[in-house]
């Protein structure tokens, strides 16, 4: 990927002057397919989905069944949300459904799959991340107790090596390639761009080694750095870090981050700052309630990618139903939407959440209740 060429720009030219010509110079060599692709490709990722690409048939639901579910943190507000949804989608077929906070950390997450295994579900639903727990699920497929993730895993579908019996995401690396997307598209081909990632969670990896690929095919954008930012460190040092990133770097300057949480921390910095709203760009993933809100607000946010959590939490109700009864898990996984300010109403946006309008919820009943 080639960087600026600062070369062309006069010793005695200002640093506004050098900055301009240098962003005129890139947008006249841009890869005018690529950013075409990339505009199209934004485009159809923004429109309403109605279509039901999920299962039509599968076992009926027979009451009386014990879920768990798995929290990874019941403080983050999606892990939260989990819960909630999957104990409305299993009152609808007389289930029952206990929620086990795993506060955060690799040792509470197994604490809290030992207390599961503890109480003989039928089932165990989670959002722990499976290289963390591989003992306890080591311990659930000799019990013979199916394990649904949700994000458990770096990529969606069964997991022989972690022993589960689907893992429910989006796909991750068509979120990366998306969101790349938006800013190829948003700057015609001239973006300077930073990452951000956290190493430590396989699904972050896949996003980010996607986005660095998939950039690579704009030869006119500017990958500054590909940044590895643990979560665990964001609230102390994102604002810093971002602090430094303005003053450094050419603007407008897009960040884009595997996860919207980064930028709860970003976003005070920014306005402390007093740093225009067009210099910098954010651009998350998850669709987190803050992210809806700082888009709506046009506060620095202006993409977030979410995922519908409501409708993977039915799924993960179908899926263990399937598991339960012996049948082989559906391979539904739901395309990838942006959500931007103009289209931050539909689908579930005026309640600050990604619902899909492809009517899931009658589908599932349809199969759960045999009709």
């Amino acid at each position: 990927m080639n960087q600026f060429n600062k070369g062309t720009v006069p010793a005695i030219a200002s640093a506004a002057f050098a900055l301009a010509l240098m962003a005129t110079t890139s947008f006249a060599q841009a890869d005018e397919a690529f950013v075409a692709a990339a505009k199209e490709a934004t485009q159809s990722r923004t429109a309403i989905q109605t279509e039901w690409l999920g299962p039509t048939t599968g076992p009926k639901a027979e009451p009386g069944k014990r879920i768990v579910y798995l929290s990874s943190d019941q403080n983050n507000a999606l892990s939260a949300q989990y819960g909630e949804f999957l104990k409305d989608a299993a009152s609808k077929i007389g289930w029952e459904v206990t929620v086990i906070d795993g506060k955060a950390t690799a040792a509470n997450w197994i604490n809290a799959f030992n207390q599961a295994l503890a109480l003989n579900p039928d089932g165990i639903a989670m959002t722990l991340q499976s290289p963390s727990v591989t003992g306890p699920l080591e311990s659930a497929a000799q019990l013979g107790i199916p394990v649904v993730g949700m994000h458990s895993t770096s990529l969606p579908g069964p997991s022989e090596e972690y022993h589960l019996y689907n893992n429910l995401s989006s796909d991750p690396a068509e979120i990366g390639r998306a969101m790349v997307d938006w800013a190829v598209a948003d700057s015609n081909g001239t973006a300077n761009l930073i990452f951000i990632g956290d190493n430590i969670y396989p699904i972050s990896v896949v996003k980010t080694d996607a986005m660095v690929e998939h950039v690579a095919g704009c030869d006119t954008c500017n990958l500054i750095s590909n940044e590895n930012i643990p979560a665990a460190n964001v609230s102390a040092q994102m604002g810093g870090i971002m602090t430094n990133w303005v003053l450094q770097y050419p603007k407008p300057l897009y960040v884009l981050a595997v996860g919207d949480f980064w930028f709860d921390f970003a976003t005070p910095a920014l306005r402390t700052g007093n740093v225009p709203t067009q210099d910098v760009v954010l651009i998350g993933a998850d669709g987190t309630p803050q992210a809806y809100q700082r888009v709506r607000d046009n506060d620095y946010q202006v993409v977030t990618v979410p995922e519908p959590i409501e409708m993977q939490s039915w799924q993960a109700i179908d899926e263990l139903n399937r598991a339960i009864h012996g049948e082989a898990p559906s391979t539904f996984v739901q395309p990838v939407y942006i959500v931007t300010k103009d289209n931050i109403s539909a689908q579930g946006g005026d309640q600050n959440t990604f619902t899909p309008d492809n009517n899931f919820k009658d589908h599932y009943l349809s199969i759960w209740l045999g009709q």
